[in-house]
């Protein structure tokens, strides 16, 4: 995952994050891939956006803290509508990243029982999900997921 470091250790990377119950769970794939969507779509299930399309991450506390750089801080990119200003209530400030997600555009490519995944980013090895984000389940799959990670008894393999 490409990122851009700052001179105040903050490194800028092409993601999306969404805060889903408590946590921040950044989305990773091309301009198009469904970033802007699926956190639409998470929003509007509750959860909060911390930054769409660029995402400012920093080291804290032995955590990665995700944030929105100030610029874009509280819009949303709808396509076929524009950049949109959230309410304040429906942003989150900053929060430590639990996941990471890899959008694809084919879901075919998406395993049915896949092992489990970690990518590094930023010295940390995230738990990593692949997800088509299209799919009518894709934010049910994702809350899944991380059900998962904070209970591993959930998961059967």
């Amino acid at each position: 995952m490409p990122s851009s470091p700052t001179d105040s250790g903050v490194s800028i990377l092409h993601a999306t994050c969404v805060e889903v119950d408590g946590v921040a769970v950044l989305f990773e794939g091309p301009s198009g891939s469904g970033k802007s969507d699926l956190a639409l779509r998470l929003v509007a299930e509750g959860a909060r956006l911390i930054a769409d399309d660029r995402t400012a991450l920093s080291a804290a506390g032995g955590r990665l803290r995700a944030r929105a750089p100030e610029p874009i801080r509280g819009f949303l990119e709808v396509r076929g509508l524009g950049i949109v200003r959230l309410e304040p209530s429906e942003c989150a400030a900053e929060a430590a990243v639990a996941a990471l997600i890899g959008l694809t555009a084919n879901r075919i490519v998406v395993k049915r029982m896949p092992d489990p995944a970690e990518r590094p980013v930023l010295g940390f090895n995230l738990p990593f999900l692949e997800l088509y984000p299209f799919e009518e389940s894709a934010t049910a799959k994702l809350r899944m997921f991380l059900r998962t990670l904070a209970d591993p008894e959930k998961l059967v393999e």
